[in-house]
């Protein structure tokens, strides 16, 4: 369930009494939902309430994402969150990776051809920027398990690669796409981490 900025939530706790209730009679409910609120709607810190509510109680099988996006207001926030809302609800299940792993993939590579680019952290976010195409040009990295990354929508993979527990590169697996005669080429790219500037 998509619910962009649900009124409910503001009008007399409803969605606060509704979820009392749902975890009273039907505490094994199975869904997908995704609420979003709007940065520049006056926040009253009732989403805040019933995220801390639905996350409380641990439903098994719910899966449940909620966000506060910056810049949109009540009318256009749909229009930001669908894609993501979409993705959420149908997608595989993301996770979230702690800020200590993410700081660990953070810096610069090397590709076989000896141009390099950098993975970079933001808002708890993973970006690959300067891969294939700008230097600035950024694509977000989604993980549904550790050590394995993709770009939402194609079929670029990312394997964190290891030797002894320390992180040494990546293993980078992009799209395949037909070849002469119809045969199929594999687009595989190994990354060297370049050691920290300084």
């Amino acid at each position: 369930m998509f619910a962009s900025s649900p009124s409910l939530v503001w009008q007399d706790f409803v969605l606060l009494k509704q979820e009392q209730h749902l975890h009273a009679t039907d505490p094994g409910v199975a869904a997908r939902v995704f609420v979003d609120q709007g940065g520049l709607e006056s926040d009253d810190g009732r989403l805040a309430a019933l995220d801390a509510a639905v996350k409380g109680h641990h439903y098994p099988s719910l899966q449940w994402h909620s966000q506060r996006t910056e810049g949109q207001t009540h009318q256009t926030i749909a229009f930001r969150d669908a894609i993501d809302a979409l993705y959420a609800i149908y997608g595989p299940v993301l996770r979230q990776a702690p800020a200590q792993e993410l700081a660990g993939l953070a810096g610069r590579y090397r590709r076989p051809d000896g141009r390099t680019f950098e993975l970079r952290t933001d808002d708890g976010r993973l970006r690959m920027v300067g891969f294939d195409g700008a230097p600035d040009e950024a694509v977000e990295l989604l993980s549904a398990q550790n050590d394995a990354w993709f770009e939402r929508y194609v079929w670029t993979r990312v394997k964190v690669l290891r030797a002894q527990g320390v992180m040494t590169g990546l293993d980078i697996s992009l799209e395949d796409t037909p070849g002469p005669n119809g045969a199929r080429q594999d687009h595989h790219v190994t990354a060297q981490r370049l050691p920290a500037a300084g």
